[in-house]
């Protein structure tokens, strides 16, 4: 069952709750579907972040953690799960980043594609414009996205490796990585990448660009 603590702070209390659709909380049905592939295709989630609407239409940023428990068929039969509000943390977040007005004017201007991945739910927290028409995506669009979705999936495995690595302190991410499309052309591109801390979380700096033109004159 949701947690009922979290919608209680507006005007939901257990009785509006039980028996309803979880269908009925999501404003944004593209995080909803979001959430549902991200379940179908790994079986759980850990610290997914969605948006879900109180009772007087408000919205309330929560952090969701769930699974798909099986039958003994193995057929799904329930998700099980718990979330929280995250209106501090998202607040503390935004207010950093606003506040750092030299790396946002850099960020949302650079010509190279840049992106933050929050590197405890391996899910995307910002990007530029660059980014997004590099790979084929509207901004926000973008930001629902999994790591898995802008690279190709023979890659991934190695990826998972790599951002470890990095998010322990190691030495890991190479150079030059492969990215996927929206339409799922796959193009070379020369990446960067650096740790940052916001509002005491990690989060992984990526910058990259598309390096197709000079394959193709370097293999001429």
């Amino acid at each position: 069952s949701p947690s009922i603590e979290i919608m209680s702070k507006g005007q939901y209390h257990r009785n509006d709750l039980i028996g309803k659709s979880m269908y009925d909380f999501y404003p944004n049905t593209e995080e909803r579907q979001a959430l549902l592939s991200a379940l179908q295709e790994r079986g759980s989630v850990t610290d997914f972040e969605v948006t879900l609407r109180n009772r007087d239409g408000s919205q309330i940023p929560c952090s969701i953690s769930s699974k798909i428990r099986f039958d003994a068929q193995g057929r799904p039969e329930k998700i099980l799960g718990s979330m929280r509000d995250i209106t501090k943390r998202r607040q503390a977040e935004e207010k950093l980043i606003k506040s750092e007005g030299k790396f946002r004017a850099i960020f949302d201007n650079a010509s190279d594609g840049m992106f933050l991945v929050d590197l405890n739910a391996r899910k995307f927290f910002m990007c530029n414009a660059a980014c997004a028409k590099m790979l084929g995506y509207a901004q926000e669009e973008f930001l629902t996205l999994d790591i898995a979705d802008i690279h190709p999936g023979e890659d991934m495995h190695f990826i998972g490796e790599q951002i470890g690595k990095f998010s322990r302190g190691e030495e890991g991410i190479r150079s030059d990585m492969r990215f996927k499309r929206k339409d799922g052309s796959i193009f070379a591109a020369d990446l960067s990448p650096a740790l940052l801390t916001i509002a005491e979380k990690k989060y992984l700096l990526i910058i990259f660009k598309d390096i197709t033109e000079r394959r193709r004159a370097e293999s001429e």
